[in-house]
């Protein structure tokens, strides 16, 4: 009976061995592909904030162009409008709630002089 039982333990370590090796081999599986990750998130990183960095020195050459008045306005619509201040026309509607504005509004945003503000969403209507 003790030998059935040491042969039944002996059984049951090598089992755990054979798991453990598997187990092992799956971790560092694992981490390898961790690590890959890893390295390519932080060149993605890298260069999302190279393209950050170029669009902000952009923003800032365009905004000395930009009329105070419609900036105050530009500002002010970003703030109410969790971020979305601008829509653009898209088939002859506002992209941001679908509304078609008036033929004379779509002509005011296609010639780009002044703001022109969707009626519905009151967004600033931007036309291609």
């Amino acid at each position: 009976a003790l030998e059935e039982q040491q042969f039944e333990a002996l059984m049951a370590a090598e089992a755990a061995e054979t798991e453990q090796a598997g187990s092992s081999h799956q971790l560092q599986q694992a981490e390898a592909t961790a690590a890959a990750d890893h390295s390519s998130l932080g060149d993605e990183r890298a260069r999302l904030e190279t393209e950050m960095q170029r669009l902000l020195t952009g923003r800032e050459a365009m905004l000395s162009s930009i009329r105070p008045s419609d900036l105050e306005v530009y500002e002010r619509l970003r703030l109410s409008k969790k971020g979305r201040a601008v829509a653009q026309i898209d088939e002859g509607a506002c992209s941001a709630c679908g509304v078609e504005p008036s033929s004379s509004r779509l002509q005011d945003a296609r010639q780009g002089r002044d703001l022109v503000l969707c009626g519905n969403c009151g967004r600033i209507l931007a036309a291609d």
